[in-house]
């Protein structure tokens, strides 16, 4: 394997960093999403750096914000020819390490700005429950494409659904998350925690 596309996260970014350091000037490694404050430089839970750091390859930055703040706004992004290229190498790989979003007050949406309480409370009032990559998934692993869920700015989860998706996530409140996502049939594999295994377990009925 020697293209890796990277989404964000504090778990993420956690087993990032937790990774030896090995040669592989072969590796290409690249975002899917953008940043989560809107300036661009200074995202808390960016990735392609440690990763260029730990295996001496090839990183490319998706120059855009997470969630545009208007659909106007996220088609204009979009409809840039520099963008367009990064989206086409980005869903050109072979392997995909996603970070997993719930709805909670202090998960990063809120606390960075990208979404407000009242944007919040409509997405739940929708049963929505997930953020994978900038795309809301309700309980029953429906993508959520009405108004503020629409703003994403990258490609749609289905055009990786066949590839190889690997999620890591920690934490039991991300329960309701994961098994919403997993419905998507997205996932091909989980790197989670015992809290969260041991949760997930609870609510399958199987502990």
């Amino acid at each position: 394997i020697n293209k890796v596309r990277v989404g964000m996260g504090r778990t993420l970014k956690a087993a990032v960093l937790s990774m030896p350091t090995i040669k592989r000037p072969d590796m290409n490694i690249m975002s899917v999403t953008g940043s989560l404050t809107r300036k661009l430089s200074a995202n808390p839970y960016d990735l392609v750096q440690h990763f260029v750091e730990r295996t001496g390859g090839d990183g490319y930055f998706l120059p855009v914000p997470y969630l545009a703040e208007t659909f106007q706004e996220k088609e204009i992004f979009l409809n840039q020819k520099g963008i367009q290229e990064l989206l086409s190498k980005a869903q050109d790989a072979e392997l995909y390490l996603l970070g997993l979003g719930s709805l909670i007050k202090d998960g990063h949406l809120m606390q960075f700005g990208m979404m407000n309480d009242d944007e919040r409370k409509h997405l739940e009032e929708n049963n929505v429950v997930a953020d994978l990559m900038g795309h809301f998934i309700t309980q029953s692993g429906e993508i959520y494409r009405e108004g503020f869920a629409d703003h994403a700015v990258t490609f749609a989860l289905e055009k990786i659904k066949n590839k190889h998706v690997v999620v890591i996530a920690a934490g039991k409140s991300k329960a309701d998350a994961l098994l919403a996502c997993l419905k998507t049939g997205i996932i091909k594999d989980l790197l989670i925690d015992e809290s969260l295994a041991s949760e997930l377990l609870k609510k399958l009925g199987a502990a």
